[in-house]
């Protein structure tokens, strides 16, 4: 079974998969492609991840908006997705 979803753009490959990190359990999107700016040498660029933390116990997206940087630029906490009954 194939955990991905790829969509190709003139640029590359947009990817969208599943993570492996039990304590993160979410998705990864990346762009795949030949020459790219991989400073990191995965063949990819980092985009977005939309997870759970399980330290915070919500869900977030993490967007990498410079292929450059190891770490995230954005990090959203979703809020109000969950109705509570108080």
């Amino acid at each position: 079974m194939n955990d991905e979803l790829i969509a190709k753009t003139p640029i590359g490959e947009i990817v969208v998969g599943i993570k492996s990190d039990h304590d993160y359990p979410g998705i990864f999107v990346e762009l795949r492609g030949e020459h790219l700016n991989d400073r990191f040498k995965e063949g990819a660029v980092r985009l977005a991840w939309v997870e759970y933390s399980s330290d915070k116990q919500c869900l977030q997206t993490i967007a990498y908006g410079d292929g450059n940087a190891d770490d995230y630029t954005h990090l959203i906490e979703h809020e109000h997705i969950l109705k509570t009954f108080e």
